[in-house]
């Protein structure tokens, strides 16, 4: 959810490209919300007036508008890597599967010891879909077939196989990730570049 700090930029920054909502549209969405619920029980329930409810709405939609087009500069492919990981609470534990590694044990058997259920697998990830910084920038520098040093993060211990890397489609999981990230930034450098007041009465 945005506050109403990042709503108004996002609304400015739509009216900016050009996105205009007529009184028609905002009734045709006011009479869309007519259809699934009692909008006269619901603005009376939260003080709402019918201009009070028309002007939210067109700053919604508006808002909607900015929202399509920071997730549509996301490219349909990118370069991606396909990784398999050992993960260890302790670093013990990471210790003894690296060593393990080193001595010639197959990574898949080391990666099921782990994790009995998946082996590790983790799947095609892009870049800015993994949570761990180190984790990522770490698999995306490493050469395909081979397996990362111990890496320490806030919830444990990870060694990463690179299995493969590729320029592939997104999964819907990971646009939707993208695209979070990306109107996260998008709002974080648009309140960097303007001035907010706040005016109380």
């Amino acid at each position: 959810m945005f506050d109403l700090i990042d709503q108004f930029l996002l609304a400015q920054a739509a009216r900016e490209a050009g996105a205009q909502f007529s009184d028609e549209d905002v009734k045709s969405r006011l009479d869309d919300l007519a259809a699934e619920v009692d909008l006269i029980t619901w603005m009376a329930d939260w003080g709402y007036t019918q201009e009070d409810l028309e002007e939210s709405l067109r700053l919604q939609m508006l808002v909607a508008y900015q929202r399509d087009i920071i997730a549509s500069s996301i490219p349909e492919t990118v370069e991606q890597v396909e990784l398999k990981q050992v993960f260890a609470f302790t670093e013990a534990g990471a210790t003894r599967a690296l060593r393990n590694l080193n001595s010639g044990v197959s990574f898949d058997d080391v990666a099921f010891e782990f994790s009995p259920d998946t082996g590790g697998y983790l799947g095609w990830v892009p870049r800015g879909y993994l949570l761990i910084p180190e984790v990522e920038e770490a698999v995306f520098n490493q050469e395909v077939g081979t397996y990362t040093d111990i890496i320490e993060s806030e919830i444990g211990y990870h060694i990463l196989l690179v299995i493969d890397r590729d320029e592939r489609e997104l999964s819907s999981d990971a646009r939707l990730a993208l695209e979070r990230q990306a109107l996260h930034t998008w709002i974080e450098n648009r309140r960097e570049e303007s001035t907010i007041e706040i005016l109380v009465e």
